[in-house]
């Protein structure tokens, strides 16, 4: 029996609660740079920035999910075409979550994120700002919203699962 993608995802939240979360190497990868501190140095010779660098100082706890939610999504159609905006939009969302936030709450509101753009692709609709060219400047993640820790734990209580 084979388990569906956001299935997964509940899966991955479920463990965040328990405490299970991993910590990793900072991440880096399509476009994203996950660090403990800014790195003013990612330009390219055109001038526009080619990655897509957050701040956290959960960075371990972050790259470790990062991983996870790649893991999860690595097996669908031309993946690697889109994972510069799949991986752009997660970290859209972390950086949209302030810094003093715990680090439970940072993973969750990035899962909270994949949830949106796993179901559009067990659903094969487009992605919401997928291209095939890339535009710069990057504009990746221009569409999510600040972060609203309630709209979070409305999400999770409608699948079922409780965030305190």
């Amino acid at each position: 029996m084979t388990t569906s993608h956001t299935a997964r995802l509940d899966e991955l939240a479920l463990g965040i609660l328990a405490g299970t979360a991993g910590i990793e190497e900072p991440w880096g990868g399509a476009g994203v740079v996950l660090s403990g501190r800014p790195n003013l140095g990612a330009h390219s010779s055109n001038g526009y920035r080619d990655i897509f660098e957050v701040v956290t100082p959960h960075v371990g706890e972050l790259s470790w999910l990062f991983t996870q939610l790649r893991d999860v999504v690595n097996e669908f159609d031309e993946y690697y075409i889109w994972k510069f905006e799949y991986f752009g939009r997660l970290a859209a969302r972390a950086a949209s979550v302030p810094t003093t936030q715990s680090a439970e709450t940072l993973l969750l509101a990035v899962v909270y994120e994949a949830y949106e753009m796993v179901g559009r692709l067990e659903l094969d609709m487009p992605l919401p700002e997928y291209d095939e060219i890339v535009i710069h400047p990057r504009t990746l993640g221009a569409g999510i919203t600040e972060f609203n820790e309630q709209d979070m734990v409305d999400f999770f209580a409608s699948r079922g699962i409780a965030v305190a």
